[in-house]
């Protein structure tokens, strides 16, 4: 997870994961996001 959405970071989009307005980093650090996130816990 953290290769996911430390991407935006890497190629220089943003400073940090929680800035890109649609990375799933925003829900983990409750920001506001169109994207619903979803934990299942299955184990």
């Amino acid at each position: 997870m953290d290769y996911i959405h430390n991407n935006p970071v890497k190629d220089k989009i943003v400073t940090t994961p929680e800035e890109y307005y649609f990375s799933s980093a925003r829900n983990y650090a409750a920001l506001e996001n169109e994207l619903e996130v979803i934990l299942l816990d299955l184990f």
